[in-house]
């Protein structure tokens, strides 16, 4: 959707004057009388026309201004999420790699902090009680 205050190169601040003056003085430029071979004039007067009557009348006006206000925030919400999205992603995949990179350089043995020797067996295996060593109550 274009901005009807930039076809008309009025500021969204401009009064109703404003706007018929510039409505008046880009059609007399762009009028197809005027312009009889040129289809870019013409295109350009129906858009000075969509333009003049959204903006000319001031409830229609207040509702383009409210769209328009909609339209800032619904695109600003998507680019936060698209950001937030890409963040998100690159935060998992980074995870993900390191933990690849991880498994990869220990040959898929778990780290360990007590050394080189971590799969051995302790030396002074503790045997399960025998049958008949336990007190009996």
């Amino acid at each position: 959707m274009r901005n009807f205050y930039d076809v008309l190169g009025v500021d969204p601040g401009a009064d109703d004057e404003q706007i018929k003056d510039a409505f008046h003085t880009l059609a007399k430029v762009f009028h197809p009388d005027l312009n009889k071979a040129d289809a870019n004039a013409e295109r350009r007067f129906r858009e000075l026309r969509e333009a003049y009557s959204m903006l000319w009348d001031p409830r229609t006006r207040a509702a383009y201004d409210l769209g328009l206000v909609h339209q800032r925030k619904s695109a600003r919400r998507r680019v936060g999420t698209a950001a937030m999205m890409g963040f998100t992603t690159s935060m998992l995949s980074t995870i993900v790699i390191s933990l690849v990179m991880v498994w990869l350089l220990t040959d898929g043995r778990q780290a360990s902090v007590i050394g080189e020797n971590a799969y051995a067996q302790p030396q002074d295996a503790v045997s399960a009680p025998q049958e008949g060593s336990l007190p009996h109550r």
